[in-house]
């Protein structure tokens, strides 16, 4: 349950990505205010990553996920072509990728969030200069969405501050709003 429900999320939110980078590459096609090099580079502050490593890392960590839930070596489809070509390649090779991925056993039948199921599997990856092992539902539910969601975010925040027209329903698919409707 765990697993399928995981691949369906990821899958949803890289489409959504996915979509929100054509979105960006046809308003920048449309305008001549900024390159596709400048808005690839952009960050939200200099420590920071870019707007195309957002978008590799977002799907990464959906691989690091999915993979280690089919009980599969965690496999990174990162190119060397910062251009959107370059992304929207390594968006479909990461969905190709993770829609293929079978899920050998259930791995848990309804736990409440986070309980821990009797022979649950450790999972374990590194976060920065720290080693997680975690059981595999908070694995999942406390660490590799949480980072998919926070990078997925920044993406859309680097290009909504660097004057992209992005929506809450270009994120999720979901809300609607009218043209020139703003919080």
């Amino acid at each position: 349950m765990l697993a399928k429900q995981t691949q369906a999320l990821c899958l949803r939110y890289l489409q959504q990505l996915d979509k929100m980078l054509l979105k960006i590459k046809t308003e920048l096609q449309k305008s001549s205010n900024q390159s596709e090099h400048t808005i690839l580079a952009a960050k939200l502050a200099d420590d920071m990553f870019a707007l195309h490593v957002q978008v590799r890392i977002t799907c990464n960590f959906a691989l690091r996920g999915c993979c280690r839930l089919a009980g599969r070596e965690v496999i990174y489809f990162d190119n060397q072509d910062v251009s959107f070509a370059g992304l929207q390649q390594q968006i479909s090779q990461t969905v190709a990728y993770i829609k293929a991925l079978e899920f050998a056993e259930p791995l848990l039948s309804k736990p409440a969030l986070g309980e821990l199921k009797q022979g649950e599997p450790i999972l374990h990856d590194t976060a920065g200069q720290n080693t997680v092992s975690l059981p595999q539902s908070k694995f999942i539910q406390q660490y590799i969405l949480p980072n998919m969601f926070f990078h997925l975010t920044l993406f859309y925040a680097i290009a909504r501050s660097r004057g992209i027209h992005l929506s809450k329903g270009d994120f999720d698919g979901y809300h609607f709003y009218p043209e020139g409707f703003s919080f």
